[in-house]
């Protein structure tokens, strides 16, 4: 068993009754009695706030780059020094993995900044010209549309597959159709999921041949769609090929009903 992150607590406690009908919500937590404390404390705001920057720090260098911010590795750990995420290593360093010698903080912050410019360059997100680093586009439009790292080295690997007989004809259909699929696995969808009774209507939509130019094959065989990226896969087709749905009320409505629950 996992257990729930303090940011996921504190999600679902501030989702606790509804706005335009309660004054007031109420949330209980299940733990056990040596973890009592750590949530009340949590509740009562007593927990220090730490930072997530480690998380995606290649996505936020990739845009200070493009805002002139950094423009090498020196002015890149200058602005690591100015950040929260910096103050709180000084302050709690044992909780992002470093030792409590004073020069640890220091060699960190040497050790990140190195490694994400240079997997910027090799992502071919950052040019170095005369020791000055810039965006090429695919940075740009990294940061101009918050593209998570992983996403955009699929997307930068992509260009490398083309050939020119994908041009043409069955080659052309397997080659979007491989590459949707690569795009569907983004990270940015990893927390998709399909839930209670999606999947049947789903499927429904992939046998019934809605003109589903793409088609994909379920890992299980006589399921199309038992994968999230599948499910992204579908969704995206539909929306963009403009399919017109035609299915029985019956058959989506606990679909429909989750969504009429989370709307209220």
């Amino acid at each position: 068993m996992t257990e729930l992150s303090d940011h996921e607590i504190m999600q679902m406690i501030g989702r606790a009754g509804r706005p335009q009908f309660d004054d007031k919500g109420v949330a209980v937590i299940l733990t056990r009695s040596d973890k009592r404390p750590k949530y009340e404390n949590l509740v009562a705001g007593k927990v220090p706030l730490e930072s997530r920057l480690h998380l995606q720090l290649t996505e936020h260098i990739n845009a200070e780059i493009g805002l002139g911010t950094i423009t090498d590795l020196e002015t890149a750990k200058m602005w690591l020094r100015s950040t929260f995420f910096f103050v709180r290593c000084r302050v709690n360093p044992t909780l992002y993995g470093l030792d409590t010698h004073p020069d640890s903080v220091e060699k960190m912050v040497e050790n990140m900044c190195g490694h994400n410019l240079k997997r910027l360059q090799d992502a071919t997100l950052v040019e170095n010209c005369n020791g000055k680093v810039h965006l090429t586009a695919f940075g740009e439009a990294a940061a101009k549309y918050c593209v998570r790292i992983q996403t955009t080295e699929l997307i930068v690997g992509m260009k490398d597959q083309a050939k020119l007989k994908h041009t043409v004809g069955v080659f052309l259909s397997r080659f979007l159709t491989a590459q949707l699929e690569t795009l569907c696995k983004a990270e940015e969808f990893k927390g998709l999921r399909i839930r209670a009774g999606e999947k049947g209507f789903y499927n429904s939509v992939v046998n019934q041949n809605y003109s589903i130019r793409y088609p994909f094959k379920g890992a299980k065989g006589s399921q199309p769609v038992d994968e999230v990226w599948q499910k992204v896969s579908l969704l995206l087709q539909v929306r963009y090929s403009d399919v017109s749905l035609k299915f029985s009320l019956n058959s989506v409505s606990p679909i429909l009903e989750s969504m009429r629950k989370r709307r209220n």
